[in-house]
């Protein structure tokens, strides 16, 4: 009798230590699983959301982590470090370099993507990837000058860069250095100087030291705001945050350079520690839908790479022709970074 009792004490402490095992395993359980069918993208904080996601992870099990990075510097140092355990990136055109140099991205297996015939040939075909085989295309954008037309009453100035940096009236600036270095370059020296001495960053960094004192604002949030408020008339920004202001000021006028300007193409890479290629293509063939490449033009208003999804805009370009971008660079100019860092911490002082 007594030893019966025992053997169901026994049991019952067995099976309460049974419990708590599985009680405090069962996260690690969901955890897993959870991360199994799960994805962690890095990408700009206005291209994508998860506004539009929820179908997807309904539709597939999977569920979609979005992280954001704010600048080129962020996303280098994240993807370098491993330290996101990211299993796609969407970045600029001008990072696939140094991010190849890293060692941190692999190829895409193109027969899995079967939506890359619709991407514009123009846009696929741009030399930032040579090999044709690390970037997804998803929007660009043009680099040009915002204008308040009410500031001028005899018409709108010239379409150049002169326009920006010859003025005698306020003027609002982006804030970004390899950007801002570009533009200043492609005004001093014209579209034919491929690669930049430090003879020219002197003479860059000379020029926009000048420059400066007509600069009310260098900003990493949209410039159009300057010319809406009226702090300035002239405004160096991307076609995006005109094109938003455009549709809602009749006074707000974006002009393209006649010299030329830049492109940025923002495309999704995918990094070598990923495992979950099949997931990452799961998810690429829903976010190219064009209706919900639709969705997002409209909510930041890009340009999608995918052909045939916004409508005309009279007032705006939207399609990438043969003919503009023969005046568009991408920005690819071979500037040290620390030289880099240098002459911007210097105009900035």
């Amino acid at each position: 009798m007594i030893q019966q009792k025992w053997f169901i004490r026994l049991v019952i402490i067995l099976g309460i230590i049974a419990g708590i095992v599985v009680f405090l395993h069962v996260p690690s359980f969901v955890h897993q699983f959870q991360t199994k069918n799960s994805i962690n993208i890095l990408v700009w904080p206005n291209v994508i959301d998860s506004t539009h996601l929820k179908e997807f992870e309904k539709e597939s099990g999977i569920t979609v982590n979005l992280s954001y990075f704010e600048d080129y510097e962020e996303l280098v140092v994240k993807m370098s470090s491993g330290s996101g355990d990211y299993d796609l990136i969407m970045a600029s055109d001008y990072t696939l370099r140094p991010l190849l140099d890293e060692g941190v991205l692999k190829r895409f297996d193109y027969s899995k993507i079967p939506f890359m015939k619709d991407i514009y040939p123009l846009i696929r075909n741009l030399p930032y990837d040579r090999e044709h085989a690390y970037t997804v295309p998803y929007s660009w954008e043009v680099f040009g000058i915002g204008i308040d037309s009410a500031a001028f009453k005899n018409g709108l100035p010239e379409a150049s860069w002169k326009t920006l940096f010859e003025g005698n009236y306020p003027v609002g600036m982006n804030d970004d250095a390899r950007e801002i270095v570009s533009i200043a370059a492609l005004y001093l020296f014209g579209p034919e100087k491929k690669s930049l001495n430090r003879d020219d960053l002197q003479k860059i960094l000379a020029l926009l030291i000048e420059h400066k004192k007509r600069v009310v604002m260098y900003t990493d949030l949209r410039t159009d705001y300057l010319i809406i408020s009226q702090a300035a008339p002239v405004v160096l920004g991307i076609s995006s945050d005109f094109l938003y202001s455009m549709r809602k000021y009749s006074a707000v006028e974006f002009l393209i350079p006649q010299e030329g300007s830049f492109a940025i193409i923002d495309a999704f890479m995918l990094p070598a520690q990923t495992k979950k290629d099949d997931l990452v293509y799961a998810f690429l063939t829903y976010i190219f839908q064009p209706h919900i490449v639709r969705k997002y033009a409209e909510r930041y208003n890009f340009f999608p790479a995918l052909q045939g999804v916004v409508t005309k805009d009279d007032r705006y370009l939207i399609e990438p022709t043969e003919s503009l971008f023969s005046r568009l660079n991408l920005f690819s100019y071979d500037i040290p970074e620390k030289e880099l860092r240098d002459l911007w911490i210097t105009l900035k002082s």
